[in-house]
């Protein structure tokens, strides 16, 4: 349980994040749900947030990979390698 937890919480704060940073570069606060849970990775998880939010593919990179050493550092981890057992990558 306690590491179902961790998932849990990893995938709550990074969708809480990308709230307000799509709050704050475009006005709405958007859902955006990490890889596992969308079921898309990598380039497909990337394009699906910059078509959804209208921002730039290397604007949607650097955003998420600053959430992701967010996460990480939530949970003790100082990588961003970390966060993709949690997130998907």
């Amino acid at each position: 349980h306690f590491h179902g937890n961790r998932h849990e919480h990893a995938h709550e704060s990074y969708s809480a994040k990308w709230a307000e940073k799509t709050e704050e570069e475009t006005g709405l606060r958007l859902l955006i749900e990490c890889p596992v849970v969308e079921g898309l990775y990598g380039n497909d998880h990337i394009e699906a947030i910059a078509s959804r939010t209208g921002l730039s593919i290397d604007e949607v990179k650097e955003i998420d990979s600053r959430i992701r050493c967010e996460v990480a550092e939530e949970l003790g981890h100082h990588r961003i390698d970390s966060s993709y057992s949690y997130l998907g990558k």
